[in-house]
Protein backbone atom coordinates (compact mmCIF):
# COMPACT_ATOMS: atom_id res chain seq x y z
CA UNK A 1 0.00 0.00 0.00
CA UNK A 2 1.44 3.80 -1.02
CA UNK A 3 2.14 5.94 1.96
CA UNK A 4 0.93 9.41 0.23
CA UNK A 5 -1.04 9.21 -2.92
CA UNK A 6 -1.44 11.91 -5.38
CA UNK A 7 -4.12 13.31 -7.69
CA UNK A 8 -3.78 15.54 -10.30
CA UNK A 9 -6.82 16.67 -12.82
CA UNK A 10 -6.75 17.43 -16.46
CA UNK A 11 -5.84 21.53 -17.32
CA UNK A 12 -9.43 21.47 -18.98
CA UNK A 13 -11.16 19.44 -15.83
CA UNK A 14 -9.59 22.16 -13.44
CA UNK A 15 -11.77 24.78 -14.46
CA UNK A 16 -15.82 23.50 -14.45
CA UNK A 17 -18.16 23.17 -12.19
CA UNK A 18 -17.64 19.21 -11.40
CA UNK A 19 -13.86 19.28 -12.01
CA UNK A 20 -13.31 16.44 -9.09
CA UNK A 21 -12.67 13.23 -10.85
CA UNK A 22 -13.83 9.79 -8.77
CA UNK A 23 -9.78 8.86 -8.08
CA UNK A 24 -10.55 11.79 -5.24
CA UNK A 25 -13.19 9.43 -3.52
CA UNK A 26 -11.84 6.39 -4.49
CA UNK A 27 -8.24 6.79 -2.68
CA UNK A 28 -9.86 8.66 0.26
CA UNK A 29 -12.34 6.17 0.21
CA UNK A 30 -9.43 3.49 0.58
CA UNK A 31 -8.52 5.01 3.97
CA UNK A 32 -5.25 6.97 1.79
CA UNK A 33 -3.99 10.21 2.70
CA UNK A 34 -4.46 12.41 -0.58
CA UNK A 35 -2.48 14.97 -2.19
CA UNK A 36 -3.84 16.74 -4.84
CA UNK A 37 -3.96 19.86 -7.14
CA UNK A 38 -6.71 22.57 -6.57
CA UNK A 39 -9.67 21.62 -8.89
CA UNK A 40 -12.99 24.12 -8.51
CA UNK A 41 -15.14 22.96 -5.61
CA UNK A 42 -12.89 21.31 -3.95
CA UNK A 43 -13.25 23.19 -0.57
CA UNK A 44 -16.73 23.07 -0.77
CA UNK A 45 -16.59 19.18 -0.19
CA UNK A 46 -13.68 18.63 1.89
CA UNK A 47 -11.44 20.63 4.52
CA UNK A 48 -8.54 21.63 2.96
CA UNK A 49 -5.42 20.73 5.86
CA UNK A 50 -7.73 18.27 7.59
CA UNK A 51 -8.79 15.95 5.01
CA UNK A 52 -6.89 16.75 2.06
CA UNK A 53 -4.06 17.99 1.43
CA UNK A 54 -4.27 20.66 -1.90
CA UNK A 55 -1.16 22.04 -3.61
CA UNK A 56 -1.31 25.21 -5.69
CA UNK A 57 1.88 24.31 -7.75
CA UNK A 58 4.70 21.11 -8.14
CA UNK A 59 7.19 22.37 -5.67
CA UNK A 60 4.41 22.56 -2.95
CA UNK A 61 3.57 19.13 -4.45
CA UNK A 62 7.33 18.02 -3.77
CA UNK A 63 7.52 19.58 -0.18
CA UNK A 64 4.02 17.76 0.77
CA UNK A 65 4.71 14.46 -0.94
CA UNK A 66 8.16 14.60 1.31
CA UNK A 67 6.67 15.69 4.43
CA UNK A 68 3.95 13.19 4.75
CA UNK A 69 5.99 10.42 3.32
CA UNK A 70 8.11 10.70 7.27
CA UNK A 71 5.18 11.88 9.26
CA UNK A 72 3.70 8.88 9.85
CA UNK A 73 0.73 10.64 12.38
CA UNK A 74 -0.03 13.31 10.20
CA UNK A 75 -0.52 11.32 7.20
CA UNK A 76 -2.42 8.63 9.56
CA UNK A 77 -4.51 11.48 10.97
CA UNK A 78 -5.63 12.98 7.44
CA UNK A 79 -6.06 9.96 6.02
CA UNK A 80 -8.46 9.05 9.14
CA UNK A 81 -10.46 12.48 8.60
CA UNK A 82 -10.70 11.83 4.60
CA UNK A 83 -11.60 8.77 5.18
CA UNK A 84 -14.21 9.61 7.42
CA UNK A 85 -15.43 12.31 5.68
CA UNK A 86 -16.34 9.80 2.76
CA UNK A 87 -17.89 7.42 4.70
CA UNK A 88 -20.42 10.28 6.48
CA UNK A 89 -21.25 12.54 3.43
CA UNK A 90 -19.93 11.20 -0.25
CA UNK A 91 -20.95 7.17 -0.55
CA UNK A 92 -23.12 6.38 -3.53
CA UNK A 93 -26.19 6.27 -1.09
CA UNK A 94 -25.49 10.22 -0.42
CA UNK A 95 -24.92 10.85 -4.40
CA UNK A 96 -28.32 8.81 -4.78
CA UNK A 97 -30.72 10.29 -2.18
CA UNK A 98 -29.42 13.62 -3.54
CA UNK A 99 -30.47 12.89 -7.18
CA UNK A 100 -33.47 11.87 -5.92
CA UNK A 101 -33.95 15.50 -4.02
CA UNK A 102 -33.21 17.24 -7.75
CA UNK A 103 -35.31 14.46 -9.24
CA UNK A 104 -38.62 15.08 -6.83
CA UNK A 105 -38.10 19.20 -7.61
CA UNK A 106 -37.58 19.01 -10.75
CA UNK A 107 -40.47 16.52 -11.51
CA UNK A 108 -43.17 16.86 -9.12
CA UNK A 109 -45.42 13.83 -9.25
Amino acid sequence: MAKVCINIHRDNSRKCHTALNLRTFEILGSGQILISDRVVGIDELFEVGKEIIVCENGDEFLDNVERYLFDDKARQRIAEAGYSKIIHAHTITHRAKQLQKIIAKELPL
